[in-house]
């Protein structure tokens, strides 16, 4: 079969060249995996052998046959429900699985990706399609669906329905591939048009839809908050964007958390945050850094839980007042990377559960985690009552331990009596009295900040400015 004049075509050469301008056009440093169920996997062929890719291109994978597909969508974000997904109304030639694919590519770039301040610029790229095939001779011809989503949840989604019986099944897969590139540069490029003559990837028989142009404002602090509230996500990142919001890694469509590697995770209610929150951060960060010298980045994740098994959950207008008061505060504090992360677990197990399976790592590397505590949480962990005895403390401890989770603690100034300003009678709680007490191996586990202290209470905050305790 050989294709009309005026039908579009794609050659290998254009595809070479297109790819270069995929990645020409990466000025923001875009970190990209792209799946592919059916025709278009040129387009991970053509990017990989073109100069500068490793710069763009994280991982692609081609999904030829169906149980394929449904391994790498169960493997990366949808396991819950795979059943329910897979029915057999699904089709997997569509815009649902289109969709599918590319937020379980977005899942694998952001698990490729350890560093918080790259997570924002983590793209997955889906296409799904059904192509020429002697099995299928009647009804309309043949078509692609093709999706790109930022982890902030913009999204990009079009369809095009070819031509019947103008291309071969080469042909198309080549048209498929290019079109796939040119969604994702428009994407990257920010939606600007490409109209060059030599650009046409399409003939005047196609027809193409553009079915989705999301942007991810919709997706706003307050709805991170409602998510977990809701049951239906068990924690969001929310990181700070170039322009200065604070923005969610997408969570919109049950998508799993994803955790950057080394995290410091500081739990507090932050009502009030003060400057005493901001150096136990600073402290922490600098005391992992002496302890790993071989790393750069240790990103503090202030935590809220928005539960509480002893107080009331926290609404989603307090749940964004907290956030964007650490933002703000935090904007100039030259605390390297952090984020704030909202969750559903007030206790320190319920965190290791949730974090520790979803910390993204590079090969040669552990998962790791710590937590960022003061003295008055310290002596709760130690605490036997709330635990089922003592034995059982210290193995809850030690498996922590084993599984290189850490803590760093910073002193706490312990009023006697409740005055603006500390007095001679208040004790300052550095915590080495607990500290002395452990056994050799759970010390370990835990580090006294050396060089850490400031006055500060919460509460004492909170009395002077009449904030409500939470």
């Amino acid at each position: 079969m050989s294709s009309p004049a005026a039908t579009a075509t794609t050659t290998a050469d254009e595809l070479e060249r297109f790819a270069e301008r995929v990645i020409h056009s990466n000025a923001n440093k875009a970190r990209v995996c792209i799946a592919v169920a059916g025709g278009g996997g040129q387009a991970i062929t053509s990017l990989a052998a073109t100069p500068g890719a490793s710069a763009l291109l994280l991982e692609g994978i081609v999904t030829y046959d169906r149980q394929s597909f449904m391994s790498f969508v169960h493997n990366n974000g949808k396991s819950s429900d795979k059943n329910t997904i897979f029915d057999e109304s699904f089709k997997f030639a569509s815009n649902d699985s289109v969709l599918l694919l590319a937020e379980s590519a977005l899942q694998k770039a952001l698990r490729f990706t350890p560093e918080l301040s790259k997570m924002q610029r983590c793209i997955g790229v889906g296409c799904s399609s059904a192509l020429v095939s002697p099995n299928r001779t009647s009804g309309r011809g043949s078509r692609a669906h093709v999706a790109v989503i930022s982890s902030d949840g913009t999204t990009t989604g079009k369809t095009v329905f070819f031509e019947k019986g103008v291309r071969t099944r080469q042909e198309e897969d080549r048209v498929v591939s290019k079109y796939v590139l040119q969604t994702l540069c428009q994407h990257v490029e920010g939606g600007i048009a490409i109209d060059d003559d030599d650009d046409k990837t399409l003939g005047p028989g196609d027809e193409e839809t553009t079915w989705s142009t999301r942007k991810a404002d919709p997706f706003t602090v307050e709805d991170a908050a409602a998510k977990v509230l809701s049951g239906d996500a068990p924690a969001v990142v929310l990181i700070p964007h170039n322009d200065g919001e604070l923005l969610p890694l997408i969570q919109k469509n049950g998508t799993s958390l994803v955790l950057p590697n080394y995290p410091l995770i500081f739990p507090g209610s932050f009502n009030p945050l003060h400057h005493g929150h901001v150096e136990l951060a600073k402290s922490a960060v600098m005391e992992a850094q002496a302890k790993h010298p071989s790393r750069n980045e240790f990103p503090v994740l202030f935590e809220l839980s928005l539960t509480n098994p002893d107080k009331p959950s926290m609404d989603v207008q307090e749940a964004s007042r907290r956030a964007n008061i650490l933002k703000e505060a935090l904007a100039d504090s030259n605390i390297g990377e952090w984020g704030v992360l909202f969750t559903s677990a007030p206790l320190f197990s319920q965190k290791v559960e949730k974090y520790y399976p979803n910390i993204a790592t590079n090969v040669e590397e552990n998962a790791q985690f710590s937590f960022v505590i003061g003295t008055d949480t310290m002596v709760r962990i130690l605490n036997p009552k709330y635990y089922a005895d003592e034995a059982a403390m210290w193995e809850a401890i030690r498996e922590m331990k084993s599984l290189g989770i850490h803590f760093f603690v910073g002193g706490r100034l312990q009023q006697e009596n409740a005055t603006p300003t500390p007095t001679a009678s208040d004790v300052f709680l550095s915590g080495h009295d607990e500290y002395d007490k452990l056994p050799s191996d759970v010390k370990e586990a835990f580090t006294i900040l050396p060089n850490f202290r400031v006055d500060v209470s919460s509460s004492e905050i909170r009395k002077r400015t009449s904030v409500p305790e939470s």
